[in-house]
């Protein structure tokens, strides 16, 4: 029968839309016939009655005839990194943090760090235990600065030049996640970290540069 067919469902559903509508117009011109009410106390008022839940139904499908909601799902953040493409170009060095050191990770208490021995660079605790690269490990932290010319993309969105301060860290306390170094001398050192653990990590990256600059977060913080 007709009433049983999606035609009739669609045709049903659209009368009770245009009902509905007929329906708001009709308060909206009562209100506006006291003339009582301000232009913006009007324009609220509409808003009101033309912004509730029945405009959330006037979107069709095309599969199955149905009505579905306007919500835009693409505007909710991403919880996590979905992929990272390119290379991450370590720019080596000696001492500690952002400044002359350009790389060390921590593992809960331990801290490992790239130095160079007669130019020659080596994955090091400083406490004379060394491993030649490439070096494969596990970190709570990471702190490296990249090397100009780093081409990277984190979640589709390519990182800009001028950003080469990386901070990952685990987004939960007391979890680690993998990394890989590859190379063999200065300037040609890659940071990798395990796919698998992409979902364990947050990347920060800072601007290199003067002036205030909003840091990169990855995933976006709530």
């Amino acid at each position: 029968m007709f009433l049983n067919s999606k035609r009739g469902q669609l045709s049903i559903e659209i009368l009770i839309i245009a009902l509905g509508l007929l329906l708001s117009g009709t308060i909206l011109a009562s209100h506006m016939t006291k003339n009582t009410g301000s232009h913006s106390e009007i324009s609220g008022l509409k808003k009101n009655i033309f912004a509730g839940p029945m405009m959330s139904y006037i979107a069709t499908s095309a599969v199955n005839g149905s009505f579905e909601s306007l919500e835009n799902e693409d505007d909710e953040p991403v919880d996590t990194i979905t992929n990272i493409t390119g290379d991450l170009n370590i720019n080596p060095g000696h001492g500690l943090g952002y400044g002359i050191y350009e790389f060390y990770a921590e593992y809960f208490t331990d801290v490992y760090y790239i130095d160079k021995l007669h130019g020659n660079p080596y994955v090091t605790k400083g406490s004379g235990d060394i491993a030649y690269l490439p070096y494969a490990g596990s970190a709570t932290e990471i702190k490296l600065k990249a090397k100009n010319g780093t081409s990277l993309s984190i979640n589709g969105e390519e990182i800009p030049n001028n950003y080469k301060l990386y901070t990952i860290t685990s987004k939960n306390s007391g979890e680690s996640f993998s990394y890989s170094i590859d190379g063999h001398s200065t300037g040609t050192l890659y940071l990798s970290i395990d796919e698998s653990d992409y979902n364990k990590i947050q990347i920060r990256i800072e601007h290199n540069g003067h002036g205030p600059h909003p840091d990169l977060v990855y995933p976006e913080e709530e």
